[in-house]
């Protein structure tokens, strides 16, 4: 049910309203949900690293967090799969021969322009 309802408001709200369906209240809920998700992650990282600080991370990293979404596509879970193993990949890759990461973040950013068109 929580599924079906998230689905419904993700597609047209107005249509989710009008079955019944409380739109703000479901919005809140999948905010919350994303939260949650986003804290647990982070509490995750900083037990596994021992400190966590703003400067851990890069514009780079949230270029590849883009890519993996864009590549995988949007609402499947299991599509992205393949591009984050690709995209891991490739920047080990590039670390271990000694390439510079600014041309793979070029890379990154041709593929997200072009991408399909919704």
């Amino acid at each position: 049910m929580v599924g079906l309802n998230l689905d419904a408001v993700r597609l047209d709200e107005t249509a989710a309203a009008v079955f019944g369906i409380d739109v703000a209240r479901w919005k809140i809920l999948a905010f919350t949900f994303g939260n949650f998700f986003a804290g647990i992650a982070g509490a995750a990282y900083a037990m596994m690293t021992g400190f966590v600080a703003p400067n851990s991370f890069t514009f780079g990293d949230s270029l590849i967090l883009v890519s993996i979404v864009l590549l995988g596509g949007l609402g499947s879970a299991w599509a992205c799969r393949l591009p984050r193993a690709s995209c891991c990949w490739c920047r080990k890759a590039a670390g271990a021969a000694g390439i510079p990461l600014p041309p793979l973040r070029v890379l990154v950013i041709a593929s997200c322009w072009s991408g399909p068109r919704a």
